[in-house]
């Protein structure tokens, strides 16, 4: 109990806010009480979770789909590996799918269906 106080302190003089929003996790937990889950999420985390990424299938995206370039599609190596985690919408599909990513212009990155993810939503519990 007196290594938490100790860090608190620390942190309050520098972050009161911060700390104050934090006040009431702690208390839960230094009882002993399990966090609900949502309940404690910080606003980020919810709007981060409000959509979950699949694989890409045949027909399952169409321009203006949201896609995602997978984490380990390409290797180090490969200079598309700056893509991997890439967020973006489909611009076209052709033999591959063309996205487009904010921000950039131009006619696109071509990507195999297999190399992308898309954006589905979660269903509320």
């Amino acid at each position: 109990m007196r290594k938490v106080y100790e860090t608190i302190r620390l942190y309050s003089e520098v972050e009161p806010e911060k700390v104050a929003a934090a006040m009431p996790l702690i208390a839960r937990l230094l009882v002993g009480k399990p966090l609900d889950e949502r309940e404690y999420w910080s606003e980020d985390k919810r709007t981060e979770q409000q959509w979950d990424w699949v694989p890409v299938l045949p027909r399952t995206i169409g321009p203006g789909s949201t896609v995602r370039v997978k984490l380990d599609a390409y290797g180090g190596n490969d200079p598309r590996s700056g893509h991997n985690g890439k967020i973006g919408v489909v611009a076209a599909i052709r033999r591959d799918v063309v996205v487009n990513y904010t921000g950039e212009t131009g006619v696109g990155w071509h990507h195999e269906m297999n190399q992308l993810e898309r954006q589905m939503p979660l269903r509320p519990r």
